[in-house]
């Protein structure tokens, strides 16, 4: 960064800490927010690619109250203007410590998620720079640490024994779901996913039992939540952020294992040696995810549509993110007119290997847009009984179509 660029970053942060209350431990937004702001504005003109203003001021909230816990008092018992609890020189020391946060960004992060119905133990292999699949067999390589337990049911940390998948990130991570590198994550995580269970490395459990209750009670609505855990590299794993993910996706997470009907699978299970075998399911999609072509754009997005088909209960909204999917794989953003007749051109010629083939395709896709749109345009609220067979043809179609054009895409695999 420029150094008159951080002289300038530098003032707003001394002028946001200088302004900052703090009451019952906890920074008074109102004090800092429109100093921030104002350091927000200076920051977007460089960091924009990985920042908005929520980011900003996530780290500031963040970094004051960390330090305010490294104070001798107890937390909630401090009040008043943060210059008169810290003192001058510690105070320039935090906007010094917030300075170099930010100029720090992008930041590399390991992110998590776990299978935790993935029922053996995996071999940890990195696939390819971005994606890796990871069993901690020590709990000394837990990132952060493991804390065993009642009290490690309530940690929000990364657990031994358990398989993850895990995707290297660039930017800034926090607790939300809309942030950008977060996002970017998910993304990748959903690829794996998704190509995972359409290659049948991956199985859904459709008697997924129901859950514990805390105490070991049975609970038939209980869904075990998933999050993402997102480990800052540079913190030395001190640094650790976890996201809780939607319930209809921590649902379908909670109901994967590995498909042991598939031969090879129950085979290389049996030998303890799965690294190959993963590498090979999971090589093209990985490729997938660190390639920034616009075709791969338009795959990633269908890729994204199908793995919400999977996760949602609803067979509405599944249908209608199967059409999003086929869209994003086949539509044209400058379209208008005559989508579903382009598309199911382009499907058929795609996916279909004789005229009569490409005939049937076109037929269903008129039938299929023809409910899509009564939908969409409140002719009807949901997909009949005797429609939702639609559903699934526009599903496999989906699927077979994202293979194809995952091989057409001619990533190089590591």
């Amino acid at each position: 960064m420029h150094p008159q660029a951080l002289a300038q970053i530098e003032r707003h942060v001394v002028g946001s800490l200088k302004n900052c209350d703090i009451a019952e431990g906890w920074p008074v937004y109102n004090s800092f927010a429109p100093h921030v702001q104002s350091l927000a504005n200076e920051l977007l003109k460089h960091k924009s690619q990985w920042l908005t203003d929520v980011d900003v001021f996530s780290v500031f909230y963040d970094l004051v109250y960390e330090r305010l816990r490294e104070t001798e008092k107890q937390t909630t018992e401090l009040a008043g203007h943060l210059i008169d609890i810290l003192g001058d020189e510690a105070l320039l020391l935090l906007g010094q410590r917030l300075v170099d946060f930010y100029e720090s960004i992008p930041r590399d992060y390991e992110v998590y998620l776990q299978l935790p119905a993935v029922s053996v133990s995996l071999e940890t292999i990195a696939v390819s720079k971005v994606l890796s699949v990871v069993t901690f067999e020590d709990p000394r390589d837990v990132p952060g640490g493991y804390r065993g337990g009642l009290l490690g049911l309530f940690d929000t940390k990364l657990e031994p024994k358990k398989v993850y998948f895990r995707v290297a990130v660039s930017g800034y991570c926090n607790r939300n779901l809309d942030n950008a590198t977060v996002r970017t994550a998910l993304s990748c995580f959903k690829i794996a996913t998704q190509q995972g269970i359409a290659k049948a490395l991956l199985k859904i459990k459709e008697d997924n039992p129901a859950g514990l209750g805390l105490l070991g009670g049975l609970s038939h609505y209980s869904v075990p939540k998933t999050k993402l855990v997102c480990v800052d590299k540079a913190s030395g794993g001190e640094r650790i952020v976890s996201i809780e993910l939607p319930l209809e996706v921590s649902k379908l997470l909670g109901s994967l294992d590995l498909d042991k009907s598939n031969k090879d699978i129950s085979a290389a299970i049996d030998s303890g040696r799965t690294a190959h075998l993963l590498n090979g399911f999971l090589r093209l999609p990985a490729a997938l995810m660190e390639s920034n072509a616009p075709e791969a754009g338009r795959v990633k997005s269908a890729i994204e549509w199908c793995f919400d088909t999977y996760a949602t209960d609803n067979t509405t909204m599944s249908f209608l993110q199967t059409c999003f999917g086929l869209e994003a794989l086949f539509g044209d953003d400058a379209e208008t007119d005559g989508v579903s007749r382009t598309l199911a051109d382009r499907c058929a010629y795609l996916v279909s290997t004789n005229i009569k083939g490409r005939s049937t395709i076109r037929d269903n896709f008129k039938q299929l847009y023809s409910i899509r749109s009564k939908i969409v345009h409140g002719n009807a609220s949901s997909l009949a009984p005797d429609q939702r067979h639609f559903l699934n043809w526009g599903r496999t179609v989906l699927e077979h179509a994202i293979f194809k054009e995952l091989k057409h895409l001619e990533l190089p695999q590591t």
